[in-house]
């Protein structure tokens, strides 16, 4: 049987979670009940924690081609209060899966459009098929792209992130490369390969370390006021430096054994 829902979630006990994008008739564009299945998931996953990292792709041909403009035209027919809460839910998602105190990856096929770049920007690693295409559409159906401007801002800076938000243009794979939208642009049978790879290097680093690590990137980026400050920093690498982890994993090099943390994937999953 065909699994409908928005989201399909594969967590296995390691600690990765792959979120599939599942609906692949309308290019896994998104709607109210994708928006919810992912704040649930995300929710779910800090509060339980023990989460290594976290995949994202798309069911079908396409990533994510942005909102469902029938489900859009929908929401524009509410109240002044429901629209809020849309735009919202929408804004929530994407600054709890930029800021997750875990690795994420986006693994890119086909069409990225609107709100998908916005998951792509809020993901540390983002991989592209070379088949793949871009644009940052909302301008062009009257809406504006405001919940993902802060992850355009720091991904691909402010000048291009002000040519192709204002405009709407569609740009290649290599332009999106060029901009730093995304990472790497591989063949699209070689997507997942890479993507695996990508898993394994961020497995073999302390989960701790990669936590206090990408919090304080974060902070400085939206946070500069004090994250850049001599104390904060110093005292954050003392206690990396003080914990459980770090100790494995200075044994571990000096032993030539992988630390305690580390468990190989499945070539191929």
């Amino acid at each position: 049987m065909t699994d409908t829902k928005p989201i399909i979630v594969e967590e296995d006990r390691g600690g990765v979670v792959r979120v599939n994008f599942n609906r692949p008739q309308k290019g896994n564009a998104y709607t109210g009940e994708m928006l919810e299945q992912m704040e649930q998931l995300l929710d779910t996953l800090f509060a339980q924690g023990g989460t290594r990292l976290m995949l994202v792709t798309g069911n079908g041909r396409h990533f994510q081609a942005g909102a469902d403009l029938d489900w859009v035209n929908e929401v524009s027919r509410g109240t002044p209060e429901s629209i809020h809460e849309v735009s919202l839910l929408t804004t929530r998602v994407l600054h709890k899966l930029n800021t997750a105190p875990f690795p994420t990856i986006a693994l890119i096929n086909g069409a990225c459009f609107g709100g998908g770049v916005g998951i792509a920007a809020s993901c540390d690693t983002a991989i592209a098929a070379s088949t793949a295409s871009f644009a940052i559409s909302e301008v062009l159906y009257g809406q504006a792209p405001l919940p993902i401007v802060p992850q355009l801002n720091s991904v691909i800076g402010h000048r291009n992130a002000r040519r192709y938000a204002l405009t709407g243009e569609r740009f290649d794979v290599n332009t999106a490369k060029d901009i730093g939208l995304v990472h790497e642009i591989v063949a699209p049978d070689q997507l997942r390969n890479r993507g695996h790879e990508i898993m394994d290097a961020y497995l073999r680093a302390s989960p701790s370390a990669i936590t206090r690590t990408k919090a304080s990137f974060l902070a400085c980026e939206y946070d500069n006021a004090t994250a850049t400050d001599v104390a904060s920093l110093s005292q954050g690498a003392a206690a990396q430096r003080l914990s459980s982890e770090s100790a494995e994993g200075l044994h571990a090099f000096a032993e030539k054994r992988a630390p305690a943390w580390y468990s190989a994937q499945p070539t191929g999953s």
